[in-house]
């Protein structure tokens, strides 16, 4: 168990002024420096120093304040002052943001005092946020666990929206080019009725997923209500409202509206980036220019080009290694040359499940498959799990993983699955029981 700190000790330099909150992954105080001014001071509790990525991850944050430091980031996030070690443990330290109440709790005045928010400030607030995220899209930074907790605003009566905003809590943010260290361990951070259907799905949180979550965010700010606020308490629903885009397109507060001379396109984008999938939603770009009443050009619209990493590479890092070519024998050697076996293809690109009736979905990273995703399909999803198998994508190839137990058998090529095997081509892959030669769902594997 985590040491609370008490006010008087010391961290460091810094001596404790007071405890702020007591969270499931950290601890935070508000702490005084030796140059007197305030800070806040953030104590993990995880990732602890007995987890095998903790190495990694320091370095991964050092990478990610750097990145803002670096860039017009900085501009929308709280800032990142020093980070350390103490006690064997990892501490972060911020700037501490004075006069400020979170997003979430000025919504939740408003409940009470209409007037907290004017409708023109939350237009503005609106705009602001969805520039902050097109600016960190921009830049290879996926926030990942945006909310409205995450969105701190400081009061500032010299602006227009009366508040500037920043985002904070960054942690487990993602750097696009960069594979985060918690990868294959553990899932990706968010929080319940502020996840994609990426997060629900074990899927990589993308730019997309960010965008996904920010119409939710905009309809609270702009509509005055979360859009699936009737389902929030009970999961299973809510995956299925997400996978079918079962929420209503938003109706805009009145004194929204008459700030907006594109209310019906605004709303009209707002229910889009509610997509289920990824490539269906608009960009952050594209969002903030129609809240703007701008019209995106077609370069707007094309997703962020990816920022190059640390070697060079663009985009992704590839999981698939440069094959070496096979030694030949040196010049006069009366050895023959070794034979070199032919290499069985490595199937690591996208994976392709295809229905009888020609539906197909893509995979491009590790994904729990269940009821949900191949509700696509039809019917039959109705026998699978919320989460029947996994595809996981490694260097050697795909790899399908049945989840245990499960009502249903997990079925490959006719055989009941217990253990990890590879997937090839022309593998069909359902749901049913081998013992009475039954399968639901087949769905035939292929590689692009």
């Amino acid at each position: 168990m985590a040491r609370v700190f008490k006010p008087g000790e010391r961290i460091g330099s810094y001596r404790i002024v007071r405890e702020l909150n007591r969270g499931l992954m950290a601890i935070s105080y508000e702490a005084q420096p030796p140059a007197r001014n305030r800070v806040f001071l953030k104590q993990y509790k995880s990732p602890s120093i007995r987890v095998p990525w903790y190495r990694d991850y320091l370095n991964y944050q050092r990478l990610l304040k750097d990145r803002i430091d670096s860039t017009p980031c900085a501009e929308f996030c709280y800032r990142f002052l020093d980070f350390f070690e103490y006690e064997r443990q990892y501490f972060q330290v911020f700037e501490f943001l004075d006069k400020s109440a979170s997003l979430e709790q000025m919504l939740e005045r408003t409940q009470k005092n209409p007037d907290a928010l004017s409708d023109k400030q939350r237009l503005i607030l609106a705009r602001v946020m969805m520039f902050g995220i097109s600016t960190l899209h921009r830049h290879g930074i996926i926030h990942s666990d945006l909310k409205p907790a995450n969105l701190m605003l400081v009061e500032d009566r010299g602006i227009a929206a009366g508040y500037k905003l920043r985002i904070i809590d960054m942690d487990f943010s993602l750097l696009v080019g960069q594979r985060a260290p918690w990868d294959g361990d553990c899932g990706y951070y968010g929080t319940p009725g502020y996840m994609s259907p990426e997060h629900l799905t074990g899927q990589v949180p993308q730019s997309a997923s960010d965008v996904f979550t920010c119409g939710i965010i905009l309809c609270e700010l702009l509509a005055g209500q979360h859009p699936f606020a009737h389902l929030l308490n009970d999961e299973d629903r809510l995956r299925i409202a997400y996978v079918a885009h079962g929420a209503a397109v938003p109706k805009l507060r009145p004194g929204v509206v008459k700030e907006l001379p594109n209310a019906p396109q605004v709303a009209q984008v707002l229910h889009q980036c509610l997509a289920p999938t990824p490539s269906e939603r608009p960009t952050a770009a594209v969002v903030n220019l129609i809240l703007c009443g701008k019209e995106p050009s077609a370069e707007e619209a094309l997703p962020v080009a990816l920022p190059a990493d640390l070697n060079g590479h663009v985009g992704p890092i590839p999981l698939v290694p440069a094959r070496p070519e096979p030694a030949t024998p040196a010049t006069g050697s009366t050895l023959p040359a070794p034979r070199v076996p032919p290499a069985r293809p490595m199937r690591t690109g996208t994976l392709v499940l295809r229905s009888e009736d020609g539906k197909e979905r893509s995979f491009n990273v590790r994904t729990s498959v269940g009821r949900d995703i191949c509700s696509y399909f039809g019917s039959d999803s109705q026998f699978m799990e919320s989460v029947q198998f996994i595809l996981d994508r490694q260097e050697d190839g795909w790899f399908l993983i049945p989840h245990l137990p499960t009502r249903n058998e997990t079925i490959l090529n006719g055989r009941q699955q217990t253990e990890r095997v590879r997937l090839e081509e022309g593998d069909v892959v359902g749901v049913g029981r081998e013992s009475r030669g039954v399968v639901k769902l087949p769905l035939t594997v292929s590689f692009r």
